[in-house]
């Protein structure tokens, strides 16, 4: 019975590499676009985050604004009243985002 005991040709190894390769090539821009997703993601959680802290702060001590930094990062939270409803703003990096008061 014959057995091939030498292992791989070059020409296996070679598609095998290339394989790999084309995969590889086609699975980085999936990721790459994942990670900015990610960190996007985490500067939103982050913007909350301080948004929640500084509510947590006006209930306690009626302080309307607190800046925090973070990574580099200045947010800014404010809270305002219009019109009887309260509305709580956090601005980071050119961006806005703010939680208003709704009925019951």
């Amino acid at each position: 019975m014959y057995r091939n005991e030498r292992g791989f040709t070059i020409a296996e190894g070679l598609v095998a590499f290339g394989a790999i390769l084309f995969v590889a090539t086609m699975l980085f821009p999936l990721m790459f676009h994942m990670m900015k997703n990610l960190e996007n993601n985490k500067e939103h959680l982050l913007a909350y985050r301080f948004l929640y802290e500084s509510s947590e702060q006006f209930m306690i001590n009626d302080t309307l604004s607190k800046r925090f930094t973070s990574e580099g990062r200045s947010y800014e939270t404010s809270i305002t009243s219009f019109n009887g409803k309260w509305k709580a703003c956090v601005l980071y990096d050119k961006k806005q985002n703010c939680i208003t008061e709704t009925e019951k």
